[in-house]
């Protein structure tokens, strides 16, 4: 033998990849250690072995066809497909065959083929293929029903699970329900696990993970019964903040392995903290809904419509604020001191315009009489009550409240809501109930009662303020390393724009605008908000979107619309360079333009994740550096003059 015969041997007996040869026919002739070993089979067996038994069936077809199109002058071609090994386990191999043609000929005598085995690369490949496509999806939701919905659906079709279910703990009483779910456990959607929920229960305390390969013999998981071809199940705890906030369970007609929970675990982070995201978003939604109501109803208080139209406003209000279907008022007579109808919304009927109730008689009697709120889950469980109008029944509710209406310690009637479904009220719920309740109360006896409205107002608006501090209060929760940084810039923005003897009025709008002005930030990711190092380029958009974000909550608020310049505009620049319009110059709002460099000053005096606070000359010099550039030269001067004016003390 020769010496490189001999060597050729060798890098056969030593080599880690799959080596063979073998003839057009697919007969093997040669293969190394290596091949023998995949195949499971002793040293000398493979004869007769075909190398296309190896290949999945489905893929013999398409790889025959390709290696038969070997030429003399293109003699190689690499393809990567999956095989199989002696137990049968599917195993991804990146071939090169190369043909071996004879002097002149065209077909060859021999394909020579090298197989490394690249099933780790294909499976890291999938895992980001799925991470993206999934991250991608959630990124075009905007809601908690529609994210849950998208998660799932791109969970299903990028894994093949049998099924997929998004379970939430409900914040008023931390029973667990299910969001969503698709697959197999597709009818579970909305159901409240209630008692089996126990089931979960460990797996919310501890936040381990749980996997069953065969759920049938557990006799207590409660989606169980949905099972037609789910034998495995995985569930993970969806944690935001710290806290659970619910589970992702997956289930599977395969076994699971520890893999899948190295894959699964970072998407249920992903999910749930965009699912966290989406409900922070729409409770502030639901604040400011309410909020506008409030105001809404508070105008048509001070205003100089007759009460008729200020009920019907009022019980629109409450319906449409309440999602209900009914409301009405029932006021007490002063000359029969009965409950009597006198204003509805949203009935079909006529049913109760005839209502006369003693004090203490059926539900909205006992409301006024016990000077309590009465719910009734279910009309239909309790006979008897609305025999006083038998066309009820026609409206088909099922649900009832009667909220006694006092003004000046004065039961003055009862606003009663109902339902065509079944209620399950939060405690916020029956709180804003109650607010409109109030409401309703002050505007009935507004006639003799100037003073008392006249402090309601005060309170009301005290209430917006309230309200407004405690929405910035918030956003700073989420970010501790900002923490008092909104009531800093709030209070040396409006001393300087008194300075510059801003009017009176637009200071208030100025105060409301520094609060709001990171209010778009409830739409940012916490990982992105609170992310220690620099963002990439993709996370920069997503931030920059926040000012966008703050003028689509706050625009259709009409009392906070003066305010929307500081939160829409404080991130434009003098030269033009800013976001997220690129405003330049005077363009840029007065508002916004004071607040840029009150919003850059406290910055930079306060440690960040990212740096430490700068000394007070390095910002002095910045701020000066930057006039004409990132802020109005005419407010820095005014910046400086009020920093050392001694009427003025220092912050």
């Amino acid at each position: 033998m020769s010496s490189s015969d001999n060597y050729y041997h060798l890098l056969l007996e030593d080599h880690f990849d799959l080596i063979c040869r073998w003839l057009p026919d697919g007969k093997l002739t040669l293969v190394n250690p290596k091949f023998y070993e995949f195949l499971g089979k002793p040293k000398g067996e493979l004869v007769d072995f075909d190398f296309f038994d190896i290949i999945i069936e489905e893929q013999r077809k398409d790889i025959k066809k390709k290696i038969s199109s070997l030429t003399p002058n293109n003699p190689k071609i690499a393809i990567t497909h999956p095989i199989t090994n002696g137990n049968g386990t599917l195993i991804w191999q990146s071939w090169t065959h190369r043909a071996i043609f004879e002097n002149g000929g065209v077909n060859p005598v021999e394909i020579q083929s090298i197989g490394r085995d690249v099933t780790l690369q294909k499976k890291q490949e999938r895992e980001r293929e799925i991470l993206f496509g999934i991250a991608a999806s959630l990124r075009g939701s905007t809601n908690k029903f529609e994210i849950t919905r998208t998660f799932i659906n791109q969970l299903n079709d990028l894994m093949d699970t049998k099924a997929v279910a998004v379970i939430l703990k409900k914040p008023e009483d931390n029973s667990l329900v299910v969001e969503n779910s698709v697959g197999e456990w597709r009818n579970a959607r909305g159901l409240n696990l209630e008692e089996s929920g126990r089931f979960f229960e460990p797996m919310l305390k501890s936040g381990s993970y749980y996997l069953n390969n065969n759920i049938e013999s557990e006799e207590d998981f409660p989606l169980r019964r949905l099972n037609k071809n789910t034998t495995s199940i995985l569930s993970l705890r969806l944690t935001a903040q710290e806290e659970a906030i619910g589970l992702i369970v997956v289930g599977f007609s395969r076994s699971i392995s520890e893999q899948d929970v190295v894959l699964l675990t970072p998407i249920a982070d992903m999910a749930a903290n965009t699912i966290y995201s989406a409900f922070l978003y729409e409770q502030t939604q639901l604040r400011l809904h309410r909020l506008k109501a409030l105001h809404t109803i508070d105008q048509a208080i001070t205003s100089n419509k007759e009460s008729r139209a200020i009920l019907k406003l009022l019980l629109e209000q409450i319906t449409i604020q309440q999602e209900v279907d009914a409301a009405d008022i029932l006021l007490v007579s002063n000359k029969t001191q009965l409950l009597e109808f006198t204003a509805q919304y949203g009935f079909n009927t006529n049913a109760l315009q005839h209502t006369k109730l003693k004090l203490g008689q059926g539900y909205a009697g006992k409301a006024a009489s016990e000077r309590k709120v009465l719910f009734v889950p279910s009309l239909k469980n309790s006979p008897g009550e609305f025999i006083r109008a038998k066309q009820l029944a026609k409206e088909g509710f099922e649900s009832y409240y009667a909220v006694p209406l006092i003004s000046n310690d004065v039961v003055i009637g009862v606003l009663e809501v109902f339902h065509r479904t079944p209620l399950e009220p939060e405690a916020e719920w029956e709180s804003f109930l109650l607010a409109l309740a109030t409401q309703t109360a002050i505007a009935l006896d507004r006639s003799v009662m100037i003073d008392e409205l006249q402090n309601s107002n005060n309170e009301l608006i005290q209430a917006y303020e309230f309200t407004l501090e405690g929405w910035a209060r918030a956003l700073e929760l989420r970010n501790k390393e900002t923490e008092g940084h909104t009531r800093r810039v709030t209070e040396i923005t409006v001393r300087l724009a008194e300075a510059m003897h801003v009017d009176e009025a637009e200071l208030v709008n100025i105060r409301r605008g520094a609060l709001l002005h990171d209010i778009g930030k409830i739409a940012v990711p916490d990982s992105i908000l609170n992310k220690p190092d620099s963002l990439s380029d993709e996370e920069e958009q997503i931030m920059r979107r926040h000012p966008l974000m703050a003028y689509e909550m706050l625009s259709h608020i009409e009392f906070l619309k003066p305010a929307l310049d500081i939160p829409y505009c404080h991130h434009e620049k003098w030269d033009g360079t800013g976001y997220p319009r690129g405003l330049k110059g005077e363009d840029i709002p007065l508002s916004a333009r004071i607040f840029a460099i009150i919003d850059v000053w406290d910055a930079l005096r306060t440690n960040r994740p990212y740096r430490e606070a700068w000394p007070e000359d390095n910002i002095t010099r910045y701020i000066r550096e930057q006039s004409g550039k990132h802020f109005d030269p005419a407010i820095v001067d005014a910046f400086f003059e009020f920093w050392k004016n001694k009427t003025s003390p220092r912050p």
